[in-house]
């Protein structure tokens, strides 16, 4: 809380002037939501990308290529959970694209829309990973 202000009066007294106390925000997402939405498609991406390299060779040797495909589709799966969990988060901050606006509003919207796009364009992208192991199979090497 800001300190109490003392102004002199026009008449010589001393008067205390306390500021008016700035409005507080409520933030409409929780931070971990907010952030679960935004991080969760790149890091089980990388995930996903580690397993198929361990499993490609395996795969290759023992003729099972479904380890692969579970793992992709797996993968893919939790990421469109937090493409919803995103999605969501955006919905609850006012379904409304981010502005200039401060706040924990605005911050949620750009995190929720944030979350939508990253979310979204790493399913593109593990769906396109994907396609080679289904199209070649894990023994095709150059």
């Amino acid at each position: 809380m800001a300190p109490d202000a003392r102004v002199e009066h026009h008449d010589g007294e001393e008067v205390t002037v306390r500021p008016e106390p700035g409005r507080v925000e409520n933030a409409p997402v929780g931070n971990l939501a907010l952030w679960a939405g935004v991080l969760t498609g790149p890091v089980v991406f990388l995930i996903l990308l580690e397993t198929n390299y361990v499993l490609n060779d395996w795969a290759c040797d023992v003729g099972r290529w479904w380890p692969m495909h579970v793992v992709a589709a797996v993968a893919t799966a939790i990421t469109a959970v937090a493409l919803l969990l995103a999605w969501r988060n955006w919905v609850a901050s006012g379904r409304a694209w981010p502005e200039d606006d401060a706040g924990s509003v605005a911050r949620s919207r750009f995190l929720g829309a944030l979350g939508v796009l990253v979310s979204g364009g790493f399913i593109l992208v593990m769906i396109a990973q994907w396609i080679p192991v289904m199209l070649l199979g894990p023994c095709q090497h150059t």
